[in-house]
Order: C-alpha cells, then structure tokens, then sequence
C-alpha cells in the first residue's frame, strides 16, 4: 500500500513537472514570436529555475543579441548606402550634364579653333568622369571582407618616382616644382604594385586639386618602416576637418564643386590598412601633409 502510495507521488510529481515544463516552453515560444514580430528591448524570461530552462533562454537571449547587433549594423549600412547612392549620383550628373553642354556646342561651332577647344574640354570631363567611376569601384571591392590584397614584392621608391613623373604635365600646368626628398636606393615592401599605384595616385591627386603652390614628396625609413609623406600647401586652415578626412564622402568643399566623390583618401586609408600599414594626417602652419607607413622587407 505504502508502495503504491509512493509511486502515485512520484508520477504525480512528474506530471506537474511535465506541465510546468510544457507550459514554460510554450511562454518561451510566445515571448520568441513577440520579439520576432516587435521592434523592443524585451529578452526571454523564464518563470521556473530549470537548469535546462535556464540554458535555453540564455542562448535564445544571446541569439537576440546577434540580431539585434547585425540589425543595427545593417541599418546603418543601409542609410550609408542611400546617402552614397545621393552623392554618387550628383557626382556623375555634374560631368554627365557638362558634357553633353559641349558636346552640342562641338555640333554647333564652324570653328575649327573652337571645336579643338571643346573635344579638348570634352575629353578633360570624360577623364574626370572615369576617375569617379574608378573610384566608386574601387571603393565598393575594398568594402568586401573577402576582399585579399595579393602581396608581392616592391620597390616603393621606383613606384612613387614613376607616379611622379606621370603627373608632369599636370604640376606645371599649375606652375608647381614639386619638391622631391627620396632615397636613390631601392626600398622593398610586401605589398602590390597596382594597389600603390592607387594609393600614391590618389595622393598626388589630393594635392593637384587642394594645394596652391606647393607639393612636396619625402620617403624615409625607421626602424621597420618605410615613411612616405605627401604634403602641400593650404590657403584656409580651417575649412579642413582633420578628424574626418578619411571619411567617405568627406569634401572640404560643401557645395560638392570639386570633380572628385570625397573617396580618394578613404580608398588610401582603407588599402594602407589592408596592408597592414598606418596612415595619418596633419595640418602645421598652414601645411597639409599625409604620412603612411609601411613594413619594409630587410635585404
């Protein structure tokens, strides 16, 4: 009798336990369903000290986490992405539209000398029109977390020379010598060469566009570092936000006038990273300068 007492307890007890268990998975689940349907703060509470209850709201909880993290991460990446789709279409509409301006006149002129001057201007924008796209390209691949630079060896010395001397035309039709400090040995890096290419191009043209009568270039090393410096000179201090100059999309100028989309120096801080490298800028006495640093290779 005693026997059968106990037994009758014991499943009794399991039957409640089995109720109370399947009625707090069921509150589980309604709570789930809430926060999937609901944006709120709310996490998943339990109502019995279970140890596997208590797990499993811990790890639905830390799964609520992650959401909420990747929610918040997407939406920001989300508004990022519509104020770039703003930019990048002002920034090809203005070229858009001047050249189809003289490309009518080019139509409409009988004069050989005026028809030289617009294909030459025609051909000025469509160069400036490449460099956008080339830029917005260049920025969307480096975006990718997959995105690998495939090292090789380098010489940085005969990569920023040759960049320089691309650019010739370019400085004196600005009326600028630029004053060149680099060592005649070579300096190897483990980088690419085509993505230097990128990084000092971009430099040389922040200084073309922003400078007024002053571009210097300086290489140096220290310590396992290769320094390579880009300065010039700036007529307005303070229409330039140091804190901000490798933010996408930053332009000192607000109006938007210069024929640039403001990526040229996020490109060059994002690839210099993906290099392993450091890259900073100052402004002293009305001096804009940009300093990277890369790993060398010891010879």
């Amino acid at each position: 009798m005693v026997f059968k007492i106990i037994i009758s307890i014991i499943i009794t007890l399991l039957l409640i336990i089995i109720i109370r268990y399947k009625m707090e998975i069921k509150r589980i689940y309604k709570q789930v369903d809430f926060v999937k349907q609901y944006e709120t703060n709310k996490m998943i509470t339990q109502s019995i000290n279970f140890q596997e209850i208590n797990v499993l709201v811990d790890k639905l909880n830390e799964l609520i986490d992650v959401q909420r993290i990747e929610m918040k991460e997407y939406k920001i990446k989300d508004e990022k992405l519509k104020q770039a789709i703003t930019n990048i279409s002002h920034d090809i509409r203005t070229p858009l539209t001047s050249l189809s301006g003289y490309f009518q006149l080019l139509i409409e002129s009988d004069s050989s000398e005026e028809r030289g001057r617009y294909i030459n201007i025609i051909q000025t924008r469509i160069d400036n029109l490449k460099n956008l796209l080339e830029d917005m390209f260049t920025f969307v691949k480096i975006q990718d977390s997959n995105y690998k630079i495939q090292e090789e060896d380098c010489d940085i010395v005969r990569i920023v020379q040759s960049n320089l001397f691309s650019y010739y035309e370019d400085f004196k039709s600005k009326g600028i010598e630029p004053s060149i400090d680099i060592p005649e040995k070579s300096i190897i890096i483990s980088s690419n060469t085509v993505v230097l290419d990128r990084i000092i191009n971009n430099l040389i043209s922040n200084s073309l566009i922003h400078g007024n009568s002053y571009m210097g270039v300086n290489i140096f090393e220290k310590s396992d570092y290769v320094i390579i410096v880009f300065e010039n000179d700036i007529v307005v201090q303070e229409g330039i936000d140091i804190e901000n100059i490798f933010t996408r999309f930053y332009k000192k100028d607000k109006a938007r006038t210069s024929n640039s989309t403001g990526l040229g120096l996020t490109i060059v801080s994002e690839l210099v990273r993906a290099m392993g490298g450091k890259v900073s800028a100052n402004i002293k006495d009305n001096m804009f300068s940009i300093n990277i640093y890369l790993k060398k290779i010891d010879m």
